[in-house]
């Protein structure tokens, strides 16, 4: 964590050289290079993770989660914060779930040894899990809904949320007998 480490935040955020990159939104390269959509989509950009959801408009609607650092306060020049992500996100049908990593104790200041206290909590990694809803009632065959529904309730398992995880199983199309023979599934459905 930052707070172990003896420096002013902002300091260490300094600009040492810019350099200019080329760039193509998410959607642009799936179509190009002929790739699946992804199913979770995982970022941590320092400040443009908002720019890249925006040009993942597919790729948002066929994820299943969304892993992402948010921040409270800005670091970087016209940076989205979490109301920002939070609310984009929502509109595109994920709900947030929580938090799993913080970045706290960050400091605008340094005090001396012997006289620091807690810092501010700057930036968090949030997970956003799609609502099962949006799937079950968005435009997507039987077969994709079976199969989001079956890696939501995966990926909702592996961050420890059961009830979300057996939620989304419970949704799964029975007639698909490819899903039926699935160990998740059956492990899930019993």
């Amino acid at each position: 964590s930052a707070g172990k480490y003896d420096y002013v935040v902002g300091d260490s955020y300094s600009v040492v050289k810019k350099c200019s990159v080329n760039v193509k939104p998410l959607d642009e390269l799936c179509n190009e290079y002929n790739v699946s959509y992804p199913d979770v989509l995982s970022m941590d950009t320092q400040g443009t993770e908002l720019e890249i959801l925006k040009g993942a408009i597919k790729s948002l609607k066929n994820s299943v989660a969304v892993l992402t650092e948010v921040s409270f306060l800005p670091l970087y020049e016209n940076q989205p914060l979490f109301n920002d992500v939070n609310e984009y996100l929502t509109d595109q049908g994920f709900i947030f779930c929580r938090f799993y990593g913080e970045h706290s104790d960050m400091s605008p200041i340094r005090a001396p040894i012997g006289a620091r206290a807690k810092g501010l909590m700057v930036a968090a990694d949030a997970i956003y899990l799609k609502n099962p809803d949006f799937i079950v009632e968005g435009n997507f065959s039987d077969k994709d809904k079976s199969r989001m529904l079956m890696n939501l309730s995966y990926i909702a398992l592996v961050y420890g949320m059961f009830e979300y995880s057996m939620k989304c199983i419970r949704l799964v199309n029975y007639s698909d007998s490819s899903f039926q023979k699935n160990k998740i599934f059956c492990f899930m459905n019993s």
